[in-house]
């Protein structure tokens, strides 16, 4: 199954798109349950269009960002407002420190994290295409096809090269405790340790189109195409597999701490059902 992934990824990375096969996502975003009023403080805080946003560990915070700002809300509070341009993504770690990856005019991409003082701080010679933060800092994938491992303190925690640069978004995704981390690409998956970057499995078991944690650590759902024709659940770790109930699953991400689905609404988050 390896040998099949590394003939693969040379297609490049699977795009981060909700396909059309999948229910719309209906519920406006200032009346989501869950995220309802600290979208309500984000609208208030940022210009639309909005580009994207994260949430935090514990599904308190929410960072959202345009082209040109950022700001983070607590509930209905403002707790930060800044001019930012470049925010292509942007994910928290179990710390509690919120990651950017920039794409700034003259200054090319860049990993930056939000500080204590509210500044916005650069580090290293890291040039991010995606990002997600873990238990101990961020897994960043560069456009050449390598992997990062960092602390916020610039240590280097491991390294590893997928067989092929990304082509168009890619998307990370960290399991519930933040020890593990999936690349999904070439119609396959590549999961690794976030404190080391060891490789612990990758396999195409499908036509691989999406892939969800599950709140238990190691179990992940996969959508199999063409168009989610049907879905595995698998144990990264052991490989165990069998088929998952067929239903329609809104593509979303699992905020690790909480324990919760999110999905995108007005590019605001919304609690989703589980997959």
């Amino acid at each position: 199954m390896v040998a099949s992934l590394a003939s693969t990824a040379a297609i490049g990375m699977v795009l981060y798109a909700v396909s059309t096969s999948l229910p719309f996502l209906a519920t406006p975003s200032n009346t989501d349950v869950r995220f309802g009023a600290t979208n309500q403080c984000l609208m208030g805080a940022l210009q639309a269009p909005r580009v994207g946003f994260a949430v935090s560990w514990d599904a308190g915070a929410v960072a959202g960002y345009t082209g040109d700002a950022l700001a983070l809300c607590e509930g209905a509070h403002r707790v930060a407002s800044l001019a930012q341009p470049g925010v292509q993504s942007a994910s928290w770690d179990a710390t509690g420190t919120l990651w950017l990856a920039l794409d700034v005019p003259d200054a090319g991409q860049r990993l930056a994290f939000l500080s204590p003082d509210g500044g916005v701080e650069e580090l290293g010679d890291v040039a991010p295409v995606a990002l997600a933060g873990h238990a101990q800092g961020v897994v960043v994938l560069d456009a050449s096809g390598k992997l990062t491992s960092l602390k916020r303190n610039g240590e280097a925690l491991g390294w590893a090269e997928l067989s092929a640069g990304p082509v168009g978004p890619a998307r990370l995704s960290v399991n519930a405790d933040g020890t593990l981390v999936a690349v999904v690409t070439g119609g396959g998956f590549l999961v690794y340790r976030t404190n080391s970057l060891e490789r612990v499995r990758a396999e195409a078991p499908c036509d691989l189109e999406y892939l969800w944690w599950s709140p238990r650590g190691t179990q992940a759902i996969l959508d199999c195409g063409p168009r989610a024709a049907f879905a595995l659940a698998l144990d990264v770790t052991t490989g165990a597999r069998e088929a998952a109930p067929k239903r329609a699953r809104v593509r979303s991400t699992l905020v690790p701490g909480a324990g919760v689905y999110v999905g995108p609404c007005e590019q605001l988050p919304c609690q989703v059902d589980a997959p």
